[in-house]
């Protein structure tokens, strides 16, 4: 989450303000969407947690984990960090 505060204020919004003057927020709103939507489910990530995935990779392996575990036993993903 950290990463997205410093993220989406550094690799979009001053990005996107300079490129393009917007009258209306929903415009902005639609190109912070699509900006999103690239950086989560097409852009890989090099945090430790990600490995080179996308975060929406990232989730997915972790829910199908959880999925995996006969009920009250911790995830190997909690314990990985």
């Amino acid at each position: 989450m950290e990463r997205l505060h410093r993220s989406v204020p550094d690799e979009f919004f001053r990005v996107a303000l300079r490129q393009k003057v917007y009258t209306e927020v929903v415009e902005l709103q639609r190109d912070l969407d699509a900006w999103l939507r690239h950086d989560n489910h097409e852009r890989p990530h090099l945090g430790y947690r990600n490995n080179g995935r996308t975060p929406y990779q990232t989730v997915q392996r972790f829910v199908q984990q959880v999925r995996q575990e006969p009920a009250g036993e911790s995830t190997a993903a909690t314990q990985e960090g």
